[in-house]
């Protein structure tokens, strides 16, 4: 009876499981338009949670772009995940004078084990139309296993057992 009530516990334990990774400051890292506008970062992901749900936040701004406050300077982006794209987006404000923008999107089947990467590139590029990336943040949490959702299920009948005794 004991047992099953451990399986329970660690059961609950591991669908509770979540997890944060980031590329940390780039520095930022410049898509400079003159040159197509495209800008990357790799992320090496060893503890993926299969089978769960993630979303992939991009720290951006516009970067050198004297009238980002007129619409026909905006700078559109598209972001792709290993080589998928999941959306564009406006770089929004200035990466320093306003604040960056963040910007996400669901990525569950998308991310995988090991290196992934993550590239924007302008879809409107004009010199002297810069924008920077400046984060790649992954968030990411698991869907427990058959094997695990059998553990809780008998860890919930011990339990219940041991209550109706």
């Amino acid at each position: 009876m004991k047992t099953l009530s451990l399986l329970f516990a660690l059961g609950a334990a591991h669908m509770a499981s979540a997890a944060f990774i980031s590329t940390g400051d780039l520095g930022p890292r410049i898509g400079f338009g003159a040159d197509g506008g495209i800008v990357s970062a790799e992320l090496d992901i060893n503890d993926l949670l299969v089978g769960g749900t993630s979303s992939v936040t991009f720290k951006t701004g516009e970067w050198n772009n004297p009238n980002a406050s007129d619409p026909a300077n905006y700078i559109f982006v598209e972001a792709f995940i290993n080589g998928t794209s999941v959306g564009t987006f406006d770089s929004g404000r200035a990466y320093f004078s306003s604040g960056p923008t963040f910007t996400a999107y669901g990525s569950s089947s998308l991310l995988v084990q090991g290196k992934n990467l993550f590239e924007l590139k302008a879809v409107n590029p004009q010199s002297g139309l810069d924008y920077a990336l400046g984060q790649v943040d992954v968030r990411y949490t698991a869907v427990p296993e058959p094997a695990t959702m059998a553990a809780l299920g008998l860890g919930l009948v011990a339990a219940l057992r041991r209550r109706r005794a």
